[in-house]
This record gives C-alpha cells, sequence and structure tokens, in this order.
C-alpha cells in the first residue's frame, strides 16, 4: 500500500502531524483534569474500603504525644500534582512531609505503617488491622474502572483538540 502525497496535501499532514506532537504542551489543563478526575475514581474506592478506627490514637515518641483523630487516613486520601509544571497526577494519602500543603487533622503521614500492618514483613509481618494492604486492595479494584475512564476522556480531548 502506498500513499501520495503533493506539495500542498504533505504541508498540511505535517502541519496536524506538528499539533499532534504539542498535545500534551499546548492542551495541558486538560490533561491535567482528566489525570484528577481518574485519580479521584481510586480515592473513592480507597475511601469506601477504609474502616476507621474506634477513637483517637495517641502516639508517645521522644518525650512528646501526637493525637491522630479518628478518620485520619481516609480524610487524608486526595490527588495532586508531582511537580506544578506537570501533568503527573498522583492519589493516595497526603503526608504533610512530602511538602504537600495538609491539614493535621488529615495528615497521612502514618499511611505505609497502615498498610504494611503493626510490623514490617521482614519483622514477623504481624498485622491486626482491617486496614492492612487497603490501598492494595483499592487499586486493583479500581485499576479497571480507572482505565476505562481515561482511554474515553483522552480520546475525547483529543479529537477536541484536533479540530
Amino acid at each position: 500500500m502506498s500513499i501520495k502525497f503533493d506539495k500542498k496535501s504533505l504541508a498540511a499532514f505535517e502541519k496536524r502531524v506538528q499539533r499532534a506532537a504539542n498535545w500534551n504542551t499546548q492542551d495541558a489543563k486538560v490533561l491535567v483534569k482528566i489525570n484528577q478526575d481518574v485519580g479521584k475514581i481510586y480515592v473513592a474506592k480507597a475511601r469506601q474500603l477504609i474502616r476507621d478506627h474506634s477513637g483517637d490514637i495517641v502516639i508517645k515518641r521522644g518525650g512528646s504525644t501526637t493525637i491522630v483523630p479518628k478518620g485520619t487516613l481516609r480524610r487524608s486520601m486526595g490527588t495532586w500534582r508531582s511537580r506544578k509544571n506537570s501533568n503527573v497526577v498522583l492519589a493516595g494519602p497526603r503526608a504533610g512531609f512530602l511538602g504537600r500543603g495538609v491539614s493535621a487533622r488529615s495528615d497521612g503521614w502514618f499511611a505505609h505503617i497502615v498498610e504494611g500492618g503493626q510490623l514490617p514483613a521482614a519483622f514477623g509481618g504481624r498485622s491486626k488491622s482491617t486496614n492492612v494492604g487497603v490501598f492494595t486492595r483499592a487499586m486493583q479494584s479500581a485499576e479497571g474502572t480507572m482505565k476505562t475512564a481515561r482511554d474515553a476522556k483522552m480520546q475525547s480531548a483529543f479529537k477536541k483538540y484536533m479540530r
């Protein structure tokens, strides 16, 4: 199969290809919005699976006391951009030590402890919480829906951009 172009149609074709190549920079706000919407699917599923502790948790370490209010892990779930000028959107528990502006009531700094259990696998892996593995379960559950939604939204946005 061969395709023949005259000079005029070749220039038009090159212009369209160049426009498609610049999609990620020219339409960045739309791509970020799509990624945020898809990330929110995971956040909603994780919030649905997370079970709140019966009360506040008091942590005493090094002479200081930290109180983690009931429901903090669920409230910490959200989406954020990896860098200010990036289209990449991350989803999961937001933690203040990562440089995110998170209120103390929604700071999920302890999420890795909940996900792995009270002790890491290297130390015997004692797991008693119903929330052990909750982020993994949420991702496995939401992954298909997220891919379908992302593909449909990307296809729609690309068609609109290429008009």
